[in-house]
């Protein structure tokens, strides 16, 4: 295996930013902590279903929506810290504060 920087795989790129701009989709449903989990253990949260998120979370707003989903199973953060890399990433209209809080908090909200 190796690494191709993403100027020679025009594919791949082409790929990734669909996923960022599906961001706004229908697909993300207004659920909250803990209200998805469903009697036959598949939950809306694991479908990558993150409704309430604000579509560009500020500084404040992050840290609030990791400590609201503090709780949830490891999977389950583990999919709202990517939601949250995609929303505040200063690419694609996010705020440099709000991305470098995420990852700043990645370790020990996943531990």
């Amino acid at each position: 295996m190796r690494h191709i920087y993403r100027e020679y795989n025009k594919v791949a790129d082409a790929l990734a930013n669909e996923a960022f701009d599906d961001v706004d989709s229908d697909r993300w449903d207004d659920v909250a902590p803990g209200e998805a989990r469903a009697a036959s253990g598949d939950t809306d949260v694991q479908k990558g279903r993150f409704g309430g998120i604000p579509a560009h979370p500020t500084e404040e707003e992050v840290t609030d929506i990791l400590r609201q989903w503090e709780w949830e199973p490891r999977v389950v953060r583990q999919k709202l810290i990517r939601e949250l890399y995609l929303r505040t990433h200063p690419d694609k209209g996010g705020q440099a504060s709000a991305f470098r809080r995420v990852n700043e908090r990645k370790e020990a909200y996943l531990v």
